[in-house]
């Protein structure tokens, strides 16, 4: 995240995520599920600008769909209202860059550059751990990008331990122009208990060393046969990809976004050029991995 004043109002970015491997490992008491993951922020980002105003809470969005008091956003701002006791106002404006339902994180980080941005616009002197607190309580990866960069997810979402990342990596990201609700991914997830579990560590040393060759065939996500098999056409984008060289092919968080990974600029160029325009009504974005953190 990054946070530039203008007068009364800040201008703020709001990065979006890959999953760089993602394991469930068991359903929670409280119906969600306990991951862990390798999140990995990237530079495709939302643009949004938190103007102060007297006590009104309001929102636009590029997006009249979600342009609602159920916005990710708004509902941050709401909670630190309700949380702090402060009567501020502010107006949300929020350019839409990263697709919604993509799981690209678009919403949870919209919310966190909101915590952050309003902690900020409204003098309220709360650390990270205290906007984390909120975070989670808005979406299961708000916490996470309250720190940004690169880092081990577990829990429902709350635990986050950023981790050292020694080389840049670059993705290309398809989009399908479809979206997947992540409660139909998981509701139709069947975990087999006697299945091995992994873990990501070996994925964490390998970014440590700067080894994106390594990172790609480490590359996991147990959720992505479940959105292939409730969205067959998941599978010729990934075939799309699979024509061309690169580190690594896999879908990010619950769908429906895949992305490939590259060591260089140059190569993901490569693979941009190959694939953009090719599927129809598909999105694609070239974008490099990043460290900026919101806090």
């Amino acid at each position: 995240m990054e946070i530039g004043n203008r007068d009364e109002a800040l201008q703020i970015k709001a990065f979006a995520k890959v999953n760089l491997f993602l394991e469930i490992l068991a359903r929670r008491p409280d119906g969600y599920h306990e991951i862990d993951s390798v999140f990995q922020e990237v530079d495709l980002a939302d643009d949004l600008t938190l103007t102060d105003q007297p006590a009104e809470l309001t929102l636009t969005c590029s997006n009249p769909a979600i342009e609602t008091e159920h916005n990710l956003a708004y509902l941050a701002a709401r909670m630190l209202r309700e949380v702090t006791g402060t009567r501020r106002g502010v107006h949300i404006e929020i350019q839409k860059n990263i697709p919604t339902g993509a799981g690209l994180g678009g919403g949870s980080s919209d919310a966190a550059a909101t915590l952050a941005g309003l902690n900020r616009l409204w003098d309220l002197g709360l650390d990270r751990p205290q906007l984390v607190e909120i975070g989670q309580a808005i979406g299961s990866d708000v916490p996470f990008f309250l720190y940004g960069g690169t880092a081990r997810v577990q829990g429902r979402g709350e635990t986050v331990t950023p981790q050292v990342s020694a080389k840049p990596c670059y993705l290309v990201i398809l989009f399908p122009d479809f979206s997947i609700p992540t409660e139909q991914v998981y509701k139709n997830l069947k975990l087999d208990l006697t299945s091995e579990r992994r873990d990501g560590i070996s994925m964490l040393h390998a970014l440590s060393q700067g080894q994106v060759s390594e990172v790609g065939l480490l590359m996991f996500n147990r959720l992505q046969p479940v959105a292939l098999d409730l969205h067959p056409a998941l599978q010729n984008h990934l075939h799309t990809f699979a024509q061309c060289k690169s580190n690594g092919v896999l879908m990010s968080g619950t769908g429906s976004s895949i992305f490939a990974l590259h060591d260089s600029r140059e190569a993901a160029q490569e693979t941009y050029e190959r694939v953009c325009g090719t599927d129809g009504d598909a999105h694609f974005y070239i974008v490099e991995s990043t460290k900026h953190g919101a806090v």
